[in-house]
């Protein structure tokens, strides 16, 4: 990707574009920022093509031994423009708000979910959204974090929102999003921190809106981007430590090398469906459960700038969270 921006030399004004490519998708950003006052404001025109993995497809039974896990991805792709207002109240806490035109397509990138999806009505095929949106949003942002050379060390940061999907018309999309992602950070001295997150999502309406994540460090023992619902949470606990503060190699220096150990826990549900993640055991039986999570301990140091992450996971289970003591250490 490449990204070029300009501005005066107070940075009043700034003018910023952007393109990148993932994979064979591309994407482009184009904006204007007038931060001249203390009520800032910007306009933006962009498309975006964007991909998840559906693992409604990828664990249906009739599908799993003729599909991969790349032939499962299916791309969402939003082209639009927006407007948007930002008024700071102090240093750490500031309102937003934003209106947009958007235009949505889904679908799946292989061609034979694709025949398959069109011919099966009242499925969960129905939730890609092809249409057209007009959105109004409000979000309560804070951040009140420090920062070290390794990352966050103290603090917290939170972003409360809602948006509202308004239907002017047949081929509109209507619902209500809101969502909520909390941070915290508590430092116990020598470098070294217990880091918390949860995040929230949930929407209502005609047209839900489908929510993917998975993978990274969200919910480490799911494929990235393969789980998704229309309502749903996850939530990570962390010991941050320091291990080696530099190490000079062959290759350059990798330091700072620091440690973590780490529970992601998360459930989710699609409207309609029952809390539900499918998943696929190493015997190749697919079984069902409530909630699932995972545990392990990682590494992260930094290679030619970039940080790399290295970590060992253990997958976790529960077939009813209603006795969260009661869980499964996964075997796949």
């Amino acid at each position: 990707g490449s990204a070029i921006s300009f501005s005066d030399l107070f940075r009043d004004h700034t003018f910023t574009l952007m393109a990148y490519q993932v994979q064979s998708f591309r994407s482009y950003y184009f904006s204007y920022l007038n931060q001249k006052k203390r009520l800032q404001y910007q306009a933006s025109a962009f498309q975006y093509t964007m991909y998840y993995y559906p693992s409604f497809a990828y664990y249906n039974p009739s599908l799993c031994y003729r599909l991969n896990y790349r032939d499962a991805l299916a791309t969402r792709t939003i082209s639009g423009a927006s407007a948007a207002a930002y008024y700071p109240f102090n240093l750490y806490y500031r309102l937003q708000g934003s209106m947009g035109f958007y235009r949505y397509e889904e679908e799946f990138y292989n061609a034979f979910l694709i025949r398959q999806a069109s011919t099966q009505a009242n499925s969960v095929y129905d939730y890609f959204w092809n249409g057209n949106s007009v959105q109004l949003s409000a979000t309560l942002v804070g951040e009140t974090t420090k920062f070290k050379y390794y990352g966050p060390s103290k603090g917290g940061t939170f972003r409360l929102g809602i948006t509202q999907a308004v239907p002017l018309g047949d081929s509109f999309i209507s619902n209500t999003n809101a969502d909520l992602d909390y941070r915290k950070y508590f430092y116990i001295g020598a470098d070294s921190l217990f880091a918390f997150r949860f995040n929230g999502f949930a929407s209502w309406g005609e047209n839900p809106y489908l929510n993917y994540y998975g993978g990274n460090n969200q919910v480490r023992s799911a494929y990235y981007y393969s789980l998704i619902g229309t309502e749903g949470w996850f939530s990570n606990l962390e010991f941050r430590f320091p291990l080696i503060n530099a190490a000079s190699t062959l290759i350059g220096q990798i330091g700072p090398v620091r440690g973590t150990l780490f529970f992601d826990i998360t459930r989710k549900k699609l409207k309609g469906y029952p809390a539900e993640i499918s998943i696929m055991d190493d015997d190749g039986i697919v079984r069902n459960y409530e909630a699932i999570g995972s545990f392990g301990y990682g590494f992260e140091f930094f290679f030619l700038g970039f940080p790399i992450h290295l970590e060992f996971v253990k997958g976790l289970a529960w077939s009813d969270f209603s006795d969260p003591f009661d869980y499964n250490v996964r075997t796949d």
